[in-house]
């Protein structure tokens, strides 16, 4: 107990940290870039349709397309943690207006999921990021439904990536019934924000393209985005160490259950900051572009307290996690030979 305590009064000093009470600030000037880029891209889009709806180049432009929304979605998340603003209504508005308008998602929907995850990293039963059909323990087979556990778990290490392309649209699904089962003024404020989103998308479309082109562009655009999502966010957690129980994890649980990918300009931008998934469950609320300067200190404290920091390539983190996705249903293949014997 006393060293337990001595190790949360060691994270505690380092969040007091003049330097690191510094790296807390806006960095509006990161932001404003940032958001200049992804209204670009979106323009770029646009014009795309109009100056060449040929469907090979609309085939580009639905990947292109897809980037550029997760790269809004992650300004999002940044807005809805209070990264930007010092005042947190305009964080929550504009948070509330990126996720509807540019990425067609409910930010009351994602942020209850997200919060909870943030509480609960890797841990069974309160996580809801562990709601996936796929499982990186055998203790998670225990919950898993019927139908998954026959069906999915055997072969999982083969179906998370072309499955996982499906993920944006159950985000937006699950989003908008949200909204309808629990009316409330913001609700209806992001339910006409996501129904606008589908509009313009639908008035560029019909505009511009012939039918199949049409079919063809949702279905590469779709497919990319839940892809990109799941590039983005599977390595930050997926096949690190899982947990049990009710508590909420301390400093030490959020730093085993989560994974680094290496802080390189490039991984950076494709990762919009989360390749420093580590930083930013220590210090959520702090500017991802100043995630670089905490690290070494974040590295300095899990040295000191003993506690693994695990940084890795983005090619290594997805060989861990389709290792760690195969071992399990191994597992569960060898469980279901005993059973029928």
């Amino acid at each position: 107990m006393v060293d337990a305590q001595k190790s949360a009064d060691a994270y505690e000093a380092l969040r007091a940290h003049p330097f690191v009470r510094e790296l807390m600030q806006p960095a509006y000037g990161y932001y404003a870039v940032h958001f200049l880029c992804i209204l670009l891209g979106f323009l770029m889009s646009a014009a795309l349709f109009v100056i060449a709806p040929v469907w090979w180049v609309q085939l580009f432009n639905a990947v292109f397309l897809a980037f550029v929304l997760v790269q809004a979605g992650m300004f999002a998340h940044d807005l809805a943690h209070g990264q930007v603003f010092r005042d947190p209504l305009w964080d929550s508005i504009i948070g509330a207006t990126v996720w509807g308008l540019f990425c067609g998602v409910s930010q009351t929907h994602w942020y209850a999921h997200h919060n909870a995850h943030h509480v609960h990293p890797n841990r069974i039963g309160h996580d809801p990021d562990m709601e996936l059909p796929f499982y990186f323990d055998e203790r998670e087979l225990e919950r898993a439904p019927r139908f998954a556990r026959r069906f999915i778990a055997p072969m999982q290490h083969l179906l998370f990536y072309p499955l996982i392309g499906v993920s944006y649209v159950l985000l937006t699904l699950r989003g908008y019934w949200r909204l309808v089962r629990t009316p409330s003024l913001l609700g209806a404020y992001e339910a006409i924000l996501i129904a606008l989103h589908f509009a313009v998308l639908a008035y560029f479309l019909i505009t511009y393209l012939a039918p199949a082109a049409i079919i063809a562009f949702l279905f590469v655009h779709i497919l990319a985005v839940g892809l990109y999502m799941g590039l983005v966010f599977a390595p930050n957690h997926k096949g690190m160490p899982v947990f049990s129980g009710d508590d909420a994890l301390g400093w030490k649980e959020q730093v085993r259950a989560t994974r680094n990918i290496h802080a390189t300009p490039l991984n950076f931008i494709l990762f919009g900051g989360l390749n420093f998934q580590i930083e930013h469950h220590l210090f959520p609320q702090m500017p991802r572009i100043n995630y670089f300067d905490v690290q070494p200190l974040v590295q300095d404290l899990c040295a000191t307290e003993g506690v693994p920091y695990h940084e890795v390539s983005a090619r290594r983190s997805f060989g861990e996690i389709y290792e760690r996705l195969r071992a399990v249903a191994l597992a569960e293949r060898s469980h279901r030979r005993r059973i029928s014997v």
